[in-house]
């Protein structure tokens, strides 16, 4: 019962750590029901669709340390300033020994917003549970009541979950979606289209070709030199003001465009339609800010300006 309930808890803190490190304000100006954010994922935005209400899995081993087969939240879906009570059951399969951890990240899409790692026994010790390592093994369930923050900005959350034991042997890994909302607002897919490509760089070694038009599909990269690998930062900004920005890898990126690693010394045509889906967001113009590094090393630089027409929005009540 004990080790369930402090891994309750590293299921359900992240999101209230994330609000109070972050300003929120930003998250309200895009609707990230529908977002793809590929990079690094070979899903497209016909695989995915707007999370509703709590749903887990249990990803580990059948040798892990604990193996989950319950993890139920009331009320479903949960509910800004309202308790969230977690019923969870399952199996400790060794002893837990005091020094635990978890490796906790709430992502938005495929946007890593929240990291870190929790020490486990700490965690349950600060806030005065009756859950306590160390843990022996046997059947365990418990009910914990966890007061959730007044406001959590409304979007669907995917908690990952990675938690070890003291002597870093895998002891659990969650995958866990939660849309913090009462309802969903979606909107109908519009043609979002690329009107300009423009090279920001200071390096030659990957330039871009300067474009311009009603909907360009294809922009011209030239590489001077052989690139293994590198880091693509993506930066979308609206009207000089940056929303947010995320890492990918570069070469998953040129993979939609069926380019591989490594990238020798010519030019090659990049589909650009993928970058226009990359949020579905409302009606304006926004630039993607793409830069290339290998660490502190620039590589090269593209901003890429598109516009996104006047979409229908429905809302979906979750509760039904």
């Amino acid at each position: 019962m004990k080790l369930k309930g402090i891994l309750v808890l590293a299921v359900t803190a992240p999101v209230a750590a994330f609000i109070s490190e972050y300003d929120y304000n930003y998250l309200d100006v895009l609707s990230f029901d529908e977002s793809v954010l590929y990079l690094g994922d070979d899903t497209t935005a016909n695989d995915v669709k707007p999370l509703s209400k709590w749903s887990w899995s249990d990803c580990g081993d059948v040798e892990d340390a604990l193996k989950l087969s319950k993890l139920d939240v009331s009320p479903d879906p949960p509910q800004s300033g309202r308790n969230l009570t977690i019923d969870a059951a399952g199996t400790v399969n060794r002893y837990i020994a005091e020094g635990a951890y978890a490796d906790v990240a709430v992502k938005l899409g495929y946007i890593t917003l929240y990291s870190t790692r929790y020490d486990l026994c700490k965690e349950a010790h600060n806030a005065d549970a009756q859950i306590q390592c160390p843990v022996e093994k046997g059947e365990r369930a418990i009910k914990q009541n966890i007061q959730l923050p007044s406001h959590i900005p409304p979007a669907a959350y995917t908690l990952q979950v990675r938690a070890n034991t003291v002597d870093d042997t895998p002891l659990a890994w969650l995958l866990a979606s939660v849309a913090h909302s009462q309802t969903v607002s979606t909107s109908t897919p519009v043609q979002t289209k690329v009107k300009e490509i423009k090279d920001c760089g200071t390096s030659s070694a990957i330039t871009f070709q300067d474009a311009t038009g009603d909907n360009i599909q294809n922009i011209t990269m030239n590489v001077s030199e052989q690139v293994d690998s590198a880091t693509l930062t993506y930066a979308i900004v609206e009207q000089g003001f940056k929303l947010l920005s995320f890492d990918g890898d570069f070469c998953t990126y040129l993979s939609k465009s069926g380019i591989s690693c490594p990238v020798s010394q010519g030019s090659y045509e990049l589909d650009v339609t993928n970058d226009s889906d990359i949020i579905n967001s409302s009606q304006s113009n926004y630039t993607i800010n793409m830069d290339i590094h290998n660490g502190d090393t620039e590589l090269g630089c593209a901003d890429i300006s598109f516009e996104v027409p006047q979409s229908p929005v429905s809302v979906t009540n979750l509760n039904n």
